[in-house]
């Protein structure tokens, strides 16, 4: 049982349902002083719950679907909660974050590294430190030097689509075709050997985890060797893992988690 006098309620606020509920798993396995008091999937729905729940510790994805977090911390008072920011934004946010001392974890997130900002939240009470100005200058930060999605152009009979990469969750060879398998659910079979697509997809984070399949390392939830390396992306979707790319995959993982 769990000492009352060590947990802290929270609450969560990402507009992505089963990034919601990623979380919310990840906390109840590997954070069990971390009592989720509720989640919001905008900042409207945010001041809302904050009123009624009056959590101590705030999970913030950065981009929500039509606005970024930081509107909702400039309409609160940031001292008054321990604000963790959950994010998809790789090494040109870090500085950012690293120079305004703010904790925050990278998706997909890492239970250890979970664990270790849950720690800190335990041993730091109010109110929680923070400089008047900070979350402007994060948000003009992030602003300035967010990159534009990268998008792919793919071609399904006559029909082009321009897809953003980091919507991709695995690639797929067919033969002489090519299956994209998107975060919607939806997917699309382009008439083009996946080789031709590789080097494209690789400047973007994916891997090649088995001479059938490229992931988007960014989508990977867990890898369980008990089913003969089985890859889980989002979703619950599966993915083979080759015997060979099985431990050079799980470094690569290793250096983003921990970098």
């Amino acid at each position: 049982m769990t000492d009352p006098s060590l947990t802290r309620s929270a609450l969560i606020v990402e507009d992505e349902p089963r990034a919601r509920e990623a979380l919310k798993q990840l906390l109840a396995e590997w954070c069990p002083q971390i009592h989720v008091v509720g989640t919001a999937d905008s900042v409207a729905s945010a001041l809302s719950l904050l009123r009624e729940t009056e959590p101590e510790v705030l999970f913030l994805d950065i981009q929500l679907e039509q606005e970024q977090s930081f509107a909702l911390l400039e309409q609160v008072e940031p001292t008054d909660y321990h604000i963790i920011f959950v994010t998809a934004y790789t090494e040109y946010a870090l500085e950012a974050f690293d120079s305004a001392a703010i904790d925050y974890l990278l998706k997909p997130i890492n239970p250890l590294r979970l664990q270790k900002a849950v720690q800190k939240v335990l041993r730091q009470p109010p109110p929680f430190p923070a400089s008047t100005d900070w979350v402007q200058q994060l948000a003009d930060c992030m602003t300035q030097q967010a990159p534009a999605r990268k998008k792919i152009l793919l071609k399904e009979r006559d029909v082009v689509h321009l897809v953003p990469t980091d919507d991709i969750l695995w690639v797929e060879a067919r033969g002489s075709y090519t299956t994209f398998f998107l975060q919607d659910g939806s997917h699309l079979m382009v008439s083009k050997h996946l080789k031709e697509y590789e080097d494209t997809l690789q400047a973007h984070s994916f891997y090649r985890v088995h001479r059938s399949y490229l992931v988007n390392v960014h989508k990977i939830e867990k890898i369980d060797r008990s089913e003969g390396n089985v890859l889980y992306m989002e979703g619950g979707h599966q993915v083979q893992v080759s015997v060979r790319r099985k431990e050079q995959l799980l470094e690569l993982l290793r250096r983003i988690t921990e970098g």
